[in-house]
């Protein structure tokens, strides 16, 4: 299921992986790479065509002078060499052109199909998301527990807090997004964080999880109660789909999580704010 989950997540987002391979195949035809075996075919025929024209034209020089130079067969020689070359310069010449403006429009068709959410992509959103889940370690909470150095009885007095959702990145202007047709935009990254209150600190777990490759990358951190700042929760409308905000800050850190919304959240998310207003009364 592992190996499985990752072709899905590959197949869900391959037109938008599709977009820097087009570009690229753009600028080899730009630069002289050919079109492909359609060029080649063509630029042969061509080169075909002149080179038996030229076969015809010695043939004629040939019959009518059967003394003629040695010089003046290379000079036919080298005129009809002259006439195969610029026959296939030229014939690449236009095929190229042809080749770059289909590739152009594919890219414009698909550029226009991402942004508009309307892309083929051959699964459902219900699909790639259950794909998702299965990426995301099993074990998470006890990778947490052990990353901060924690037990259970340490954290009994705060309800531990469960965030995942996909990650946007919002420093990273590449990273490949996907517009759903259900209006969520989804990434090939997705986030998942532990939160726990001690008596003296908010401790948190964080993976990104990356969903092509099947691997993540944790990292954890704790911070006395007094030394935040802020702890709060928001809402934000993107493309008209509500989405879940929470903000740690502190004088040199600031952390947003995005997440589900669901009245389990909620309930533990006003358990914690609770818990940091009565730590700093």
């Amino acid at each position: 299921m592992y190996n499985s989950s990752k072709e899905i997540v590959k197949r869900y987002f391959e037109p938008e992986l599709r977009m820097p391979q087009l570009d690229q195949e753009i600028q080899r035809i730009q630069q002289g790479g050919g079109g492909g075996v359609g060029n080649a075919a063509n630029v042969a025929g061509t080169s075909f065509k002149i080179t038996m024209s030229g076969v015809s034209l010695l043939t004629s020089m040939i019959g009518a002078a059967a003394g003629v130079s040695s010089k003046g067969l290379s000079n036919a020689f080298d005129f009809t060499g002259d006439m195969i070359s610029k026959g296939i310069k030229s014939g690449g010449r236009a095929i190229d052109n042809n080749a770059i403006s289909a590739k152009i429009q594919e890219r414009n068709n698909l550029y226009q199909s991402i942004q508009n959410g309307t892309v083929r992509r051959g699964i459902s959103e219900e699909e790639l998301d259950c794909a998702v889940m299965e990426l995301v370690p099993v074990d998470l909470y006890e990778i947490a527990l052990n990353k901060l150095n924690l037990d259970e009885s340490q954290i009994s007095e705060v309800e531990p807090i469960y965030f995942e959702d996909y990650y946007i990145d919002k420093h990273d202007e590449n990273q490949v997004k996907a517009l759903g047709r259900d209006g969520v935009i989804r990434t090939p990254h997705y986030q998942a964080t532990w939160l726990f209150g001690t008596s003296n600190k908010l401790c948190i777990y964080q993976c990104i999880i990356d969903l092509l490759q099947g691997s993540y990358t944790g990292m954890d951190d704790a911070y006395f109660w007094k030394n935040i700042t802020k702890l709060s929760n928001s809402t934000q409308t993107v493309n008209g789909i509500s989405h879940s905000y929470f903000v740690i800050k502190g004088a040199n850190f600031e952390y947003e999580f995005v997440y589900k919304d669901n009245p389990e959240i909620n309930h533990t998310v006003r358990g914690l704010k609770s818990y940091y207003n009565k730590k700093n009364e």
